[in-house]
């Protein structure tokens, strides 16, 4: 069998028309925009996915929940007394303490009195953060009763949270005097006396979602106790609630362990 000469040609090549030229270029330009575009798409998917574990992560902290104080040691006077959104909160002594352990981060609860509170949610705010009080208390729910029970349909009125702190404003009240602003035209119409912020231990796993689920509007019951709490960790803070309805700024909130919640 004769050897074949690779320097030789022995077939003829068939012509390419310019149709079909333009054709295979249409073509080739298609599928590498669409290569461009899963390769855009793979990037985006990986973007999104490596910024998601952070949020993921921090969703499963806040709402893995094991019961941690039972309060099991003091007094519970629900059965007796009811609060009403016409008067201010039910506040009786009470003493006892108890440790627990959330999520890795132990804390002690000192039990200050029985608390007993129903008012219009004014305003919540979600906390993630990974650190002891954050763990404890995911939310915080600022509430008003009283002459405030009806202040969310009141222009005038606004609230806002943050940094664990409730803020009430009330603008269009037109006065010359700044202190008269405060203490003369919104205390002819209310008393901020009947609002508190308040952050929520929450005493059960139904309790914990009943208060993840709250809505700004509602009317609402809580029952529980007032806390000073602190960590196992000597260089945490130590958080003490407040036990007056008239006070304000840094140490004014209630820290309430709550161990019931109704809607009304």
């Amino acid at each position: 069998m004769a050897k074949l000469d690779p320097s030789k040609i022995y077939f003829t090549p068939s012509k390419i028309t310019k149709e079909e030229r333009s054709i295979a270029a249409k073509k080739y330009r298609t599928a590498s925009k669409l290569k461009n575009k899963r390769t855009v798409a793979i990037i985006i998917c990986g973007v999104l996915a490596v910024a998601a574990i952070p949020a993921i992560v921090m969703l499963f902290h806040k709402y893995r929940f094991d019961t941690t104080f039972t309060a099991s040691g003091v007094p519970d006077y629900s059965s007796k007394y009811e609060s009403s959104i016409n008067e201010d909160p039910i506040q009786i002594d009470v003493k006892g303490e108890e440790h627990g352990v959330l999520n890795g981060i132990g804390a002690t609860l000192k039990y200050i009195a029985y608390y007993d509170i129903t008012g219009v949610v004014a305003s919540v705010h979600d906390y993630f953060g990974f650190g002891f009080f954050d763990t404890y208390v995911p939310r915080d729910v600022c509430l008003a009763w009283g002459d405030l029970k009806d202040s969310l349909t009141d222009p005038d009125i606004s609230y806002r949270q943050s940094d664990r702190k409730c803020y009430l404003s009330f603008q269009n009240f037109e006065v010359e005097d700044v202190s008269k602003y405060y203490y003369g035209a919104f205390r002819n119409k209310y008393s901020d006396f009947n609002m508190s912020n308040n952050h929520l231990i929450p005493a059960t796993k139904e309790v914990r979602n009943q208060i993840i689920s709250l809505r700004r509007g509602e009317t609402i019951r809580l029952v529980g106790y007032l806390v000073r709490m602190h960590s196992d960790n000597p260089g945490d803070p130590v958080y003490v609630s407040s036990t007056r309805r008239d006070d304000g700024g840094n140490g004014a909130c209630e820290i309430m362990f709550v161990t019931k919640l109704e809607k009304k």
